[in-house]
């Protein structure tokens, strides 16, 4: 599972990423948490998020 600075997992399904930026906010909650552009998604990322989605109504 990626964390706020590393998505590194996703090389599988999308064509390419790149960290444009950092929550820099001190009073927001997901201060540090970095912003990436994700582009061309692959069609199997939808598989993968409904397993996620079945996984987690589990828990």
């Amino acid at each position: 599972m990626s964390d706020d600075n590393d998505v590194s997992d996703l090389k599988s399904v999308v064509e390419s990423y790149k960290q444009m930026g950092i929550v820099e906010n001190p009073l927001a909650r997901e201060h540090g948490t970095g912003i990436f552009l994700i582009k061309h998604l692959k069609p199997d990322l939808e598989a993968i998020y409904q397993q996620h989605r079945r996984e987690n109504r589990l828990e």
